[in-house]
């Protein structure tokens, strides 16, 4: 008999145990059947769906479902049933007020019960979609202002030559010195301004992931002239 007594007892104050961790859990926490139908919940079932958890036990959850997540649930449920286990399954709920929640799953078998524990994951989902958007966005603009540099570029390059070898055909006719001096001057404005065309050019390919590097010989007064003369301007 005292054996019997203590038995009845643990049996007790572990059903109380339950009973509180079910109150205290800002979880979603249910125990269902292998029917699919509620045979424990806890208070936040009534705080993320509005339905109260008199009405909700007994009841089966797929009516509770979206149309569109009712199969792969079904699916799920029936490999919980078979003595697995589900993590990480998102499927949708409708509130009272016909608003879905998005509910992340975890679940396991235990007898002839499935133990479940849900979390309403609605806003993180959402804003990871709107970063997912925003990042879209911004790759997209970055995209278009390197495609914009690269069209800018090839289009001043072809009149700047133009103007170039106009500049240099002229300084082998005959000249006085204060002409001399303007063709001199377009010369080298033609050629720093085709430097920063290449330079912009060279923007455009580093962010397009399209940049070489070369080795080869160069002048050095001659690299440090151009920013220079830049400033000179």
């Amino acid at each position: 008999e005292a054996r019997a007594l203590r038995a009845a007892e643990s049996a007790l104050e572990t059903s109380s145990n339950l009973s509180t961790f079910f109150e205290v859990a800002l979880d979603m926490l249910c125990i269902r059947d292998l029917e699919g139908r509620f045979v424990k919940l806890n208070k936040a079932w009534e705080t993320v769906l509005g339905y109260s958890v008199e009405e909700l036990l007994g009841a089966p959850l797929l009516p509770l479902l979206h149309p569109d997540d009712v199969a792969a649930t079904q699916a799920h449920m029936a490999l919980a049933n078979d003595s697995g286990e589900v993590a990480g399954f998102v499927n949708r709920y409708r509130r009272r007020d016909g608003e879905y929640r998005q509910l992340e799953w975890r679940a396991r078998r235990s007898g002839e019960l499935i133990f479940g524990v849900a979390r309403d994951v609605t806003e993180r989902l959402r804003d990871e979609a709107e970063m997912a958007a925003a990042r879209r966005a911004a790759e997209a603009a970055n995209q278009a202002k390197s495609d914009f540099l690269a069209n800018m570029s090839h289009e001043i390059r072809t009149p700047l030559n133009g103007v170039i070898g106009i500049a240099a055909t002229l300084s082998d006719t005959p000249l006085t010195p204060a002409q001399r001096e303007m063709v001199d001057l377009i010369r080298c404005s033609g050629a720093t301004l085709e430097r920063l065309v290449s330079d912009i050019l060279d923007v455009s390919k580093i962010e397009a992931g399209q940049m070489t590097v070369e080795t080869g010989v160069f002048d050095l007064d001659a690299a440090i002239d151009g920013p220079l003369d830049v400033t000179r301007l």
